[in-house]
């Protein structure tokens, strides 16, 4: 059941992995990694060409999985984003700079309101490695910085897992012990 009607539909759920490289000329070397997986869940209708509904979702290293948009087919336009969320509510950006890092990692966190915030480093095997941070931040661009050298356990590829209310971002960064 949607805006546009009431159909019988065939949901297709669509798992998509993917991998990537960074190589890094001027230490000459380079190495591959997973990315985050992604979900697309499908609602299918006879005879209507796209989906009646869509929703893609990324999974986490520890396998929780995020919604990250939501489309259905409406009479006015053919696929729209839901109009009814929240404006700004736990919505949040990060980047991690710089990388890859040789020492102290920062985290800038641009949050649309003052929010409770936890930080986890984990390793490309999705395993925790350490509590980065927990605590209030306030409105706007926030900037955390870690000592990666004495924190992580060796060099490679690491993620920094924020968490803003329910929902959970990744960035990923590479650590190259001197």
């Amino acid at each position: 059941i949607t805006p546009y009607g009431t159909f019988d539909a065939l949901r297709v759920k669509s798992t998509i992995t993917g991998n990537d490289s960074l190589f890094l000329d001027t230490l000459g070397f380079g190495f591959g990694f997973a990315l985050p997986q992604t979900i697309e869940y499908k609602w299918l209708g006879d005879q209507q060409g796209i989906p009646l509904l869509q929703i893609n979702t990324t999974v986490s290293p520890l396998g929780t999985e995020t919604i990250t948009s939501i489309r259905y087919r409406d009479s006015v336009r053919v696929l729209t984003g839901i109009a009814d969320q929240p404006s700004n509510a736990g919505q949040f950006s990060v980047s991690v700079y710089p990388n890859p890092v040789q020492e102290t990692v920062t985290l800038e966190l641009n949050l649309a309101t003052d929010e409770e915030v936890k930080i986890v480093i984990f390793n490309s095997l999705g395993e925790k490695v350490t509590d980065m941070w927990s605590g209030k931040l306030q409105q706007g661009i926030n900037r955390i910085s870690f000592n990666a050298a004495q924190a992580l356990p060796g060099s490679g590829l690491y993620f920094i897992e924020t968490t803003v209310g329910k929902q959970h971002k990744q960035a990923p960064f590479v650590f190259t012990a001197e």
